[in-house]
């Protein structure tokens, strides 16, 4: 049996990796954080061309 505690934690570690570790349909199959790399990389050859 499962203290409240563990149940916390459990819970806590599988809401962090579905919303931010997995790939994300709506971001074009990459993980938040490759997206939002991809947004500053993007982002910087702009201000570079201007």
């Amino acid at each position: 049996m499962f203290e409240l505690d563990q149940v916390r934690q459990l819970t806590s570690d599988w809401m962090e990796k579905y919303t931010l570790r997995r790939p994300q349909e709506s971001l074009g199959n990459l993980t938040p954080e490759e997206w939002k790399n991809r947004v500053i990389e993007n982002e910087e050859t702009l201000i570079a061309t201007v």
